[in-house]
């Protein structure tokens, strides 16, 4: 599908905005060598410590929280039993970032989407991961032509088809459904979706729009609690519904 819409960008719309490689490799070479730092000066540090706390702070709940997602997600698709080590993510996360730092790179952490969606794919080793970043280098180094020929457009459809793709759909439906007066069937595999589940859903992502990652899962996470300690019923994850009582004997003879 890329490939495709590139080249009827390429030779319809020539005009159109094409993704922006940035520097080639020998400017990069020269970036990294300029961007190691000199100063170690207490004013400098103490400037960049609230800088620093603040992204600490983010990447790691991103991170906390995409292991949570993906750990679910391996216990219900894979069946498998094997969870995150949380203190050696963080650990890693954390050299990591130090070291792309000093070289002048963007520290990062998990990333939800890309997580879901290689285990979406199939993946089911830990190679997987680093051959997503292995393979995104080689592109970057060895591909940038190509690449450059592609519609910003075209990153934008394969973004929004992504976002579709690991959106939890279920609990939505379900949701919506019991807001019409639609009882789901008594399966074991259909969620409970209260009013309550959806408030949660909802305004994390209007506060995490609208402020920042920080201020909707503290926020949240403080309205989570603070609801359970006055005795609102707010379930940590969805439950299985119920099944339909099943007929005795005597019903089913009457129904006979």
């Amino acid at each position: 599908a890329i490939a495709l819409l590139t080249a009827v960008v390429h030779f319809g719309f020539p005009e159109a905005a094409r993704v922006k490689m940035g520097a080639s490799e020998a400017s990069l070479v020269e970036h990294i060598r300029t961007q190691i730092p000199t100063d170690w000066s207490f004013p400098l540090l103490k400037l960049a410590a609230g800088f620093a706390v603040s992204l600490l702070l983010l990447a790691y709940l991103d991170t906390l929280l995409t292991a949570l997602v993906v750990d679910k997600l391996v216990q219900a698709d894979l069946g498998g039993d094997e969870t995150t080590s949380q203190n050696k993510e963080l650990a890693a996360q954390g050299l990591a970032n130090a070291a792309a730092g000093l070289i002048g790179g963007i520290p990062g952490a998990q990333a939800t989407i890309r997580s879901v969606l290689i285990l979406k794919e199939g993946a089911t080793l830990r190679l997987a991961g680093v051959a997503v970043g292995v393979f995104v280098v080689l592109e970057m180094l060895m591909l940038q032509d190509l690449i450059a020929l592609i519609p910003s457009a075209v990153f934008s459809g394969v973004l929004i088809k992504v976002g579709y793709d690991v959106m939890d759909w279920p609990p939505l439906i379900a949701s919506v459904r019991r807001a019409r007066g639609k009882v789901p069937p008594p399966t074991a595999l259909v969620q409970h979706v209260a009013w309550i589940d959806m408030l949660f859903v909802v305004g994390t992502t209007v506060v995490t729009i609208t402020v920042n990652l920080n201020a909707a899962v503290v926020s949240f996470l403080a309205l989570f609690y603070f609801l359970r300690r006055v005795g609102v019923k707010v379930p940590d994850f969805a439950k299985p519904h119920p099944p339909a009582p099943q007929p005795t004997a005597r019903e089913e003879q009457l129904a006979a």
